[in-house]
């Protein structure tokens, strides 16, 4: 992702804006969620509601918000508070498959 064409925007719609925009994509990310795993659950798929492609396209919309905020924040930040989370994340599986908690 062009980090340039992120700042621009960041730049020309201002940290308020981009902002919103984040809560209102993250929003609309929660419905397609939504949509798409009553449509997947329920075998029900019509492609009308919950297709791959609306959850995709929410996906794609987020993502690139995240990466504005990832600048706004510090990229650096960002990064070393996922590995830790990405750290803790596999000491949980490991104890889910120790224990037998997992699925």
């Amino acid at each position: 992702m062009s980090t340039s064409l992120l700042e621009e925007a960041l730049e020309t719609w201002g940290i308020g804006n981009a902002v919103m925009k984040t809560s209102e994509e993250v929003g609309e990310l929660l419905m397609a969620m939504h949509h798409w795993y009553g449509e997947a659950s329920t075998g029900k798929g019509t492609g009308e509601k919950g297709s791959d492609m609306d959850l995709a396209m929410e996906v794609a919309d987020v993502e690139i918000m995240m990466a504005q905020l990832r600048i706004l924040v510090g990229d650096a930040l960002v990064t070393e508070l996922k590995i830790g989370k990405l750290q803790r994340l596999r000491k949980r599986l490991d104890n889910a498959k120790k224990t037998g908690c997992g699925r």
